[in-house]
Protein backbone atom coordinates (compact mmCIF):
# COMPACT_ATOMS: atom_id res chain seq x y z
CA UNK A 1 0.00 0.00 0.00
CA UNK A 2 1.34 3.40 -0.98
CA UNK A 3 0.48 6.52 0.99
CA UNK A 4 0.79 9.87 -0.73
CA UNK A 5 2.48 12.16 1.75
CA UNK A 6 1.39 15.16 -0.30
CA UNK A 7 -2.12 14.70 1.05
CA UNK A 8 -0.82 15.21 4.60
CA UNK A 9 1.69 17.99 4.07
CA UNK A 10 0.72 21.63 3.57
CA UNK A 11 2.91 24.70 3.13
CA UNK A 12 4.58 25.82 6.34
CA UNK A 13 4.17 29.49 7.32
CA UNK A 14 7.44 31.29 7.91
CA UNK A 15 8.46 34.42 9.75
CA UNK A 16 9.53 37.49 7.82
CA UNK A 17 13.15 36.32 8.04
CA UNK A 18 12.61 32.94 6.40
CA UNK A 19 12.47 30.98 9.69
CA UNK A 20 9.54 28.78 10.72
CA UNK A 21 7.55 29.92 13.73
CA UNK A 22 8.33 27.29 16.36
CA UNK A 23 4.96 26.96 18.08
CA UNK A 24 3.03 26.93 14.84
CA UNK A 25 5.35 24.31 13.35
CA UNK A 26 4.87 22.09 16.40
CA UNK A 27 1.06 22.42 16.19
CA UNK A 28 1.15 21.74 12.47
CA UNK A 29 3.28 18.65 12.95
CA UNK A 30 0.97 17.31 15.67
CA UNK A 31 -2.04 17.88 13.43
CA UNK A 32 -0.43 16.07 10.49
CA UNK A 33 0.69 13.18 12.70
CA UNK A 34 -2.85 12.84 14.08
CA UNK A 35 -4.32 12.84 10.57
CA UNK A 36 -1.74 10.31 9.40
CA UNK A 37 -2.27 7.97 12.35
CA UNK A 38 -6.04 8.13 11.94
CA UNK A 39 -5.67 7.42 8.22
CA UNK A 40 -3.53 4.30 8.70
CA UNK A 41 -5.91 2.97 11.37
CA UNK A 42 -8.93 3.50 9.12
CA UNK A 43 -7.07 1.84 6.22
CA UNK A 44 -6.23 -1.20 8.34
CA UNK A 45 -9.82 -1.49 9.57
CA UNK A 46 -11.08 -1.22 6.00
CA UNK A 47 -8.68 -3.98 4.83
CA UNK A 48 -9.74 -6.29 7.67
CA UNK A 49 -13.48 -5.64 7.43
CA UNK A 50 -13.46 -4.02 10.87
CA UNK A 51 -11.61 -6.87 12.57
CA UNK A 52 -9.71 -5.01 15.28
CA UNK A 53 -7.44 -7.92 16.21
CA UNK A 54 -6.35 -8.41 12.59
CA UNK A 55 -5.95 -4.64 12.11
CA UNK A 56 -3.78 -4.40 15.22
CA UNK A 57 -1.65 -7.28 13.96
CA UNK A 58 -1.21 -5.57 10.57
CA UNK A 59 -0.22 -2.34 12.29
CA UNK A 60 2.27 -4.08 14.57
CA UNK A 61 0.52 -3.08 17.78
CA UNK A 62 -1.77 -4.65 20.36
CA UNK A 63 -5.54 -4.73 20.15
CA UNK A 64 -5.69 -2.77 23.39
CA UNK A 65 -3.60 0.11 22.00
CA UNK A 66 -5.60 0.06 18.77
CA UNK A 67 -8.86 0.28 20.74
CA UNK A 68 -7.48 3.25 22.69
CA UNK A 69 -6.64 5.05 19.44
CA UNK A 70 -10.00 4.17 17.87
CA UNK A 71 -11.73 5.83 20.84
CA UNK A 72 -9.26 8.74 20.83
CA UNK A 73 -10.00 9.52 17.17
CA UNK A 74 -13.71 8.73 17.36
CA UNK A 75 -13.54 6.11 14.62
CA UNK A 76 -16.81 4.24 14.01
CA UNK A 77 -15.66 0.65 13.45
CA UNK A 78 -19.15 -0.51 12.45
CA UNK A 79 -18.79 1.23 9.09
CA UNK A 80 -16.07 -1.28 8.15
CA UNK A 81 -17.88 -4.44 9.27
CA UNK A 82 -19.36 -6.81 6.73
CA UNK A 83 -23.17 -6.61 7.24
CA UNK A 84 -23.56 -10.24 6.09
CA UNK A 85 -21.43 -11.45 9.02
CA UNK A 86 -22.90 -9.05 11.60
CA UNK A 87 -26.67 -8.58 11.05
Amino acid sequence: MKIALGSFISPVPTTGHGGVRGEHMEDLLKSHMTDFERHIIVSALRRTGGNRTAAARQLGTTRRILMYRIRKYGIDVSQFCNPEKHP
